[in-house]
Formats: structure tokens, sequence, C-alpha cells
């Protein structure tokens, strides 16, 4: 067989494979077409210009399907992908291979083809090797030598999670820096802890934070958390000063914290508690308590919301529903949201391209924190804006009996800080920024807190900026960084400064 002969059939093969990639990797009819196509033309090419160019029909049907599967994606996978890119310049480049003897032009373009091919194959397996070596889950935390359990959290019953401790790991989040994390014996992360109990007792008086993620720590250092900042705010010049402990646990909202406050009111007995509410999440992690404290049979309530939607009375809305379900291979979006090697690529170089002005940031935010912003919230809102309320009144009647000051702050999230990316990420979902406000849910969850005659701080006023500015006190990634943590500390520790 001659050797354009050969090239046809390879280019064949490879619109075989390109096909069964952009339909499903089963579908063997789209396999059996465009083997056939690339036998037919091995076959009839007999010399000449035409046998020259015989590898060029199977590689333009495969270039026509790939641009039909870029504009449309079937298989939402970063490797089915550069699987299919890696086919197509493949089959390009051998339909070119006979032409670039006499064409400059041609050579340039095979040339191209094949650094294209390469680069599509190393992504690939740089994509594989990254998903060996790092976190699917940007969030996780990853156990190293010295810890004793493998896992930084393990599930309860009543609490859906909880800290385990003994764990000892690092942050793989691509934003941040490995960051250790250590849990102590009672289950919360900070040294603090350690100082807590009968042989190690100070008689220092106690703050207590209740909190999520953002008090946790996310990105930071242990002396670089709120709860930290705030011990080295409080400390007086001989170095004495209130014992700060946070009972912080990412996921956790205020319907988790009123059951931590009842165990450790007793344990801790501190001079003040201080709440935080994340406008981020707090209202959907409320929900996701409340139903779980149903299933273990701590209550039998059923929520307004429940029984309309039961009835078919109410359904959830979904700001998504305007918006293509799938991203085209050719943006930016698709490869950040599904491949884990470019979601760090672009987490480390993005940030330096919006600051030249060759990109913009990817905006953070999720579907509930947006619903919870509407101006006319839905059911299902106003349900979870009652159950926090519950929340904070059970959290200040347990302070209150104990003679313990309580203090509720409001810590909004990025997109709540920066107008022009509120706006932003609600166009994009074809959203009428008129008809949400950024200044909920959290203001109306304080607005409850101070009818109840609860102490409330809100940081949203100090944090908020001009219109086009980006905070520096977050991540990209949505949560305070080290810079942040010490700005809520230092805000905190004044108003406990006032309050003594």
């Amino acid at each position: 067989m001659r050797a354009d002969s050969w090239r046809a059939l390879v280019a064949g093969a490879l619109a075989a494979a390109g096909y069964a990639l952009q339909a499903h990797p089963g579908l063997l009819g789209g396999v059996a077409l465009a083997l056939c196509a690339g036998l037919a033309i091995a076959l009839l090419a007999r010399g000449g210009r035409a046998a020259a160019w015989a590898a060029a029909a199977p590689a333009l049907f495969l270039v026509a399907f790939t641009a039909r599967y870029a504009v449309n994606p079937a298989v939402r996978s970063p490797l089915y992908s550069l699987g299919l890119l890696a086919a197509c310049a493949a089959a390009l480049a051998i339909a070119l291979v006979a032409a670039a003897t006499t064409s400059r032009t041609a050579r340039v373009a095979l040339r191209a083809a094949l650094l294209a091919a390469s680069a599509c194959a190393s992504v690939a397996v740089a994509e594989l090797a990254w998903r060996r070596l790092e976190a699917e889950n940007p969030y996780e935390l990853r156990a190293i030598e010295g810890s004793t359990v493998r896992d930084c959290l393990r599930p309860d019953p009543r609490l859906g999670i909880a800290p385990q401790p003994g764990f000892r790991g690092r942050f793989a989040h691509p934003e941040y820096h490995g960051e250790l994390v250590e849990i102590g014996a009672q289950g919360f992360r900070g040294a603090a802890w350690d100082e807590l109990g009968p042989a190690t007792a100070t008689g220092r008086p106690r703050v207590l934070l209740l909190g999520d993620s953002t008090v946790f720590g996310f990105g930071a250092e242990d002396a670089q958390t709120v709860a930290a900042q705030l011990a080295h705010s409080l400390a007086e010049p001989d170095g004495s000063g209130p014992l700060v402990l946070a009972a912080a646990v990412p996921g956790y909202g205020p319907r988790h914290h009123r059951l931590l406050l009842e165990r450790l009111l007793p344990l801790v007995r501190p001079v003040a508690v201080v709440a935080f509410f994340y406008d981020v999440n707090d209202l959907d992690d409320s929900l996701q308590q409340f139903r779980l404290a149903r299933e273990c049979g701590d209550h039998a309530r059923t929520l307004a919301s429940e029984s309309a939607a039961a009835s078919g009375a109410f359904r959830a809305p979904s700001l998504y529903a305007s918006i293509r379900s799938t991203l085209p291979l050719y943006g930016r979006a698709y490869w950040v949201r599904y491949s884990s090697y470019c979601r760090a690529l672009d987490f480390r170089f993005s940030g330096w391209l919006a600051r030249a002005g060759f990109a913009s940031l990817q905006l953070v935010y999720n579907h509930e924190f947006l619903r919870a912003m509407a101006r006319a919230p839905d059911l299902e809102v106003r349900d979870e804006l009652e159950l926090v309320d519950e929340a904070y009144e059970a959290q200040r009647a347990l302070c209150a009996a104990a003679g313990v000051r309580f203090e509720l702050v409001r810590l909004p999230g990025k997109l709540q800080c920066e107008p022009s990316s509120f706006r932003a990420a609600l166009e994009h979902l074809s959203q009428d920024p008129q008809a949400f406000d950024r200044t909920q849910p959290g203001r109306e969850v304080l607005a409850r807190a101070a009818a109840r005659g609860i102490a409330t701080l809100d940081l949203l006023p100090e944090l908020e900026l001009p219109d086009g500015a980006q905070s520096a006190l977050y991540y990209r990634e949505g949560h305070p960084n080290p810079a942040g943590n010490a700005w809520i500390a230092a805000r905190v520790a004044e108003r406990l400064r006032r309050a003594r």
C-alpha cells in the first residue's frame, strides 16, 4: 500500500477515535463510519495530486465534528476534550505531510498542527498527574506525617460532620500556600484549646467564637486565624489578656452553633460569646442541619416551603435557568470548571493577567447565596431566615442564663463588598441587578437579632468598596485571607473593649 494511502488510513482511524470521543466512548456506529471513510480513501488513492491529499477527507471529517463538539460539549471531561483536540490536530498534520514538501504555507500549518497535538497531549498528561498528586476537592485538607487520623472531618449524627482530634494536615487549595492545620484534643483548631482544662487552667478570661470555615481559617496558618489575631489584639502590654477559643467548623451554621454552645458553655465558661454570621452559606447550612435533626428524631417539624413544595404550590427558583447548561470548549470557564490542572494555573496566573489588563477575574458565588439576596425572597429563603432567627435567640437565651455576654457579627461575602462584581455575576445569569440587594440576607438577620436585644456588629459598611474595586482582604475563591482575618479581629477587638 502506498504511503499516501497509509496516511489516509491513519487519518481515518484518528477520525474514528475523535468521533467516538466527541459523542461517547461506546458509540461503535461512529467508529465504523469514520473507519470506513478512511479505508475507502485508502483504496481509491492511485497516486498523483489526489493521492497526496487523500488523508484530508477523514481529517476534515474529524474537524467538522470537533467544531460541533466545541460549541456544546457532550462529555464534560477535560481528558475527553483534550483527546479529541489532539486527535484532530494529529489528523490535520497527517493530511498536510504531502503538501508540506512543495508548499511553504502547508509546512507552517503542519508545524502548527503538530505543536497543537503535542500541547493537548501534554496538558492531558499534566491533568492526569495533577489528579494523582493534588486533591480533587480544592478545599480538601491533606493529612501529613504526624497525623493520627486520615481525614480532618468525620461523620456526626447530629451535626453532620465534626473535626477529628489528632488530625494534622495542610490545605490543598491552589490559591492557598499549604498552610498547616492541627486539630486538638477538644476537636477544634487553635493552640488556645490546649490551655483549657484543670491541668492547664490559667485563670485568664475566655472569649468563645462560633463560626464556619471563615473563622476556622481557610488559607491561614494557626497564628493568622481570626481567633489568634483577636487574642493578639486584646493582649495587654504585660502579655496578659483573654484566651480566645474558636469553635469553628467548615460547613457549620447558626443551628450547629447552638448545639455546640450547649456543650461548650459549661466547659469553657467564657466571659463573652461572639457568633459570626456568614452571608454566603449560613442560611443554607441552617436548613441542612434542620433536616438532619429531623432525620435524627430531634424534632418532627415541617417547614412552610416543604409543605408547599409537596403540594406542588412552591418550587425553589433557579437563577441558572436562563443560562446554557454546558460551556463551550473555546471559553476559559470550561477549563476552570472541569480541569483541576487548568484551575490551578488560573488561580496562579490570572490575577497577574487581570492586573495587566489581559483577562478578567472569575467571579465566585453560589446559587443559594444569590437567591438569598433577592429583594423579594422566596418561601424557602424566608423559612431559612426564621431558622437562623430561632438559632440566635436560643444562643442568646443560653448565654443570658449563664451570665455571658453574647455578640453577633455579620461577615459579608466578597461579592457583597464589590458592587461591580455583584452586578457582573447577576448579569452573567441574565438577572436584573435591581431585583437583588447586596446587603441581604445579613441585614435582615441583624435586624431580627437586634429586635431580640442581641448586640450586633455589621462589617459590610466598612468592607464595601467603590465601584470597580477588588477587595484585598479576601481570597479570590471567597474566604477572607490572613490580612482580612487581621482586619476582622481588629474590629471585633474594638467592639469587645467598648463592651467591658
